[in-house]
């Protein structure tokens, strides 16, 4: 079994990070964890050293509970939901697990409308949490 989690750092990944954590274990799955640098121009250093490090940070939380996990940083100008539809058929992930900041289904397509990307174009589950 193959999740995968798309993480941003902000809390509603974190949190996201919960459930991977207690899926994962449940299905004795290896996480994959992917973030996206999309902007215009090329993105700063200083910007891709902090998601580094919450990459890291997210492989030791995982390593911690001896769940197998592998990370992935993207770096293009582009939709991240076309970032995670890649990794997910790269790696032929099972389920696509995101975190959202928004509770109603509405607020959450119109703030995060990668997640409507995503849910019309992969072939797996996509939990929202």
């Amino acid at each position: 079994m193959r999740l995968l989690m798309f993480y941003d750092g902000r809390d509603h990944s974190r949190e996201a990070l919960k459930i991977v954590k207690t899926r994962a274990k449940a299905l004795k799955a290896k996480v994959h964890v992917l973030s996206s640098i999309h902007c215009w121009g090329e993105p700063r250093e200083k910007v891709i050293h902090e998601i580094r490090n919450d990459l890291c940070f997210v492989k030791d939380i995982l390593g911690k509970e001896n769940i197998p996990c592998c990370t992935h940083l993207r770096l293009k100008w582009r939709n991240p939901g076309d970032d995670i539809i890649d990794v997910a058929g790269k790696y032929r992930v099972d389920e696509i697990i995101i975190g959202t900041n928004k509770k109603s289904t509405v607020a959450r397509y119109r703030h995060d409308w990668f997640i409507d990307h995503v849910i019309e174009r992969t072939t797996c589950p996509v939990l929202l949490v």
